[in-house]
């Protein structure tokens, strides 16, 4: 187990993916099936950044896998498209490249988009000299604890880029403590309203936190994950956050599931904070993208199978976030009916995701595409003249570059 340090301040971003999978008891899908993503947002985009490897700060297990995890719910499951999700782990999670991000958002987002921004890290705070208030900082993977202001990403700097970035609805999920010093309106319910287009048309910039100014975030081996990412990919991929059961969850649903689970997990060690980081009255939805079985009648209580070929053999197979004891290929492997997100990945090879409907006492294959990563290798030149093979073949001798 470990603990990832607690940050004060204006704001923060995080998130990321989960376990899904649904109840046993449950009989066809309430779902609204005249609305989609696209009613909704023109366009959806992430921001999703996880850091382990610190160079200057205590390294942590489990924040680079929160991140994947959450680009994977995003795209499989709420339709956010691959090339919209900028995905920043370890080494790529520079304060320079988390800024350009930041930019690239403001030039290529519209007034009808919505935006998630994922953070899974270190978070510090100083105090303002001369002044009574805490300034908080998102601790980049080169931040350094000695000179934050200048190594570091000031909450009250990624702010103003936030309200410079065109798009209409941005949630910020940060799986790190809050003090709240950049809130602006306290957590409210929008639940009278009953139409989702009437909740989403203003703007919106909200945040949830994984708990208050003076508490500790906590991962822990058992989870995979952080308490707050386990809890926040429960409540989307599994959809116990969407209590009216219509495929939509808005973002004081979700936080309502988030902080009673995530009190429950911690055993009180994490209040989860909610809160507007402006005035605008605006608000959040995730939309599940599979809003397809509403006038079915479909029993979901029995079990159906899944097959997954050998192409590449033994890579590792996750159900709804959940690592399997088999590798491919597997044959008809046991799952539930009712929708599942299925993610392969072997080192050396592009993952891969695919969400799919599994049809009871039905079995389903699955055909992955993952491609090699490509590399450059290059080879000094001592000692001198030496031959160089790759799998068997001469490619050149001593010294060869940018293979």
């Amino acid at each position: 187990m470990s603990i990832r340090h607690k940050i004060a301040s204006i704001f923060i971003f995080i998130i990321i993916s989960v376990s899904v999978g649904y109840s046993d008891t449950v009989r066809g899908l309430l779902r609204s099936s005249d609305i989609s993503p696209t009613d909704i947002y023109n366009n959806q985009w992430a921001l999703i950044i996880g850091i382990n490897k610190y160079h200057d700060f205590p390294q942590l297990s489990y924040a680079v896998e929160d991140a994947k995890s959450m680009k994977t719910l995003l795209n499989t499951q709420y339709g956010f498209p691959e090339e919209n999700i900028i995905l920043l782990l370890d080494e790529e999670a520079t304060k320079n490249n988390i800024t350009n991000a930041f930019y690239t958002l403001v030039e290529k987002t519209g007034p009808d988009d919505a935006i998630v921004v994922f953070y899974a890290g270190h978070g510090e705070t100083q105090k303002i000299p001369g002044g009574k208030e805490d300034l908080g900082y998102l601790i980049p993977i080169d931040g350094k604890m000695e000179s934050l202001p200048r190594t570091a990403l000031s909450m009250k700097t990624i702010n103003i880029r936030s309200n410079e970035i065109p798009a209409k609805s941005m949630l910020f999920l940060v799986d790190a403590c809050y003090g709240g010093l950049a809130a602006t309106g306290d957590y409210r319910s929008n639940r009278q309203l009953d139409i989702i287009k009437g909740l989403t048309k203003d703007r919106c910039r909200q945040i949830i936190t994984a708990g208050k100014k003076d508490e500790q975030v906590v991962e822990n081996e058992k989870w995979q994950h952080s308490a707050f990412t386990r809890v926040l990919l429960n409540g989307l991929m599994e959809l116990k956050a969407d209590t009216d059961e219509d495929g939509i969850v808005m973002a004081n649903q979700l936080y309502s599931y988030i902080q009673n689970n995530v009190l429950k997990l911690t055993q009180g060690g994490q209040t989860p904070q909610f809160n507007n980081l402006s005035s605008d009255e605006g608000e959040f939805a995730f939309i599940d993208q599979n809003l397809i079985l509403n006038d079915l009648d479909i029993d979901l209580s029995g079990f159906s199978f899944l097959t997954i070929p050998s192409e590449p053999f033994g890579a590792l197979i996750k159900i709804d976030d959940e690592l399997i004891d088999k590798k491919t290929p597997v044959i008809n492997e046991k799952i539930k009916s009712g929708y599942h997100t299925i993610t392969v990945f072997k080192k050396g090879y592009k993952e891969f995701s695919i969400r799919s409907f599994f049809k009871p006492n039905e079995p389903t294959v699955i055909h992955t595409v993952m491609s090699l990563f490509e590399g450059i290798l290059s080879f000094s030149g001592l000692p001198k003249n030496s031959h160089i093979k790759i799998d068997g073949e001469l490619i050149g001798s001593t010294p060869l570059e940018n293979i």
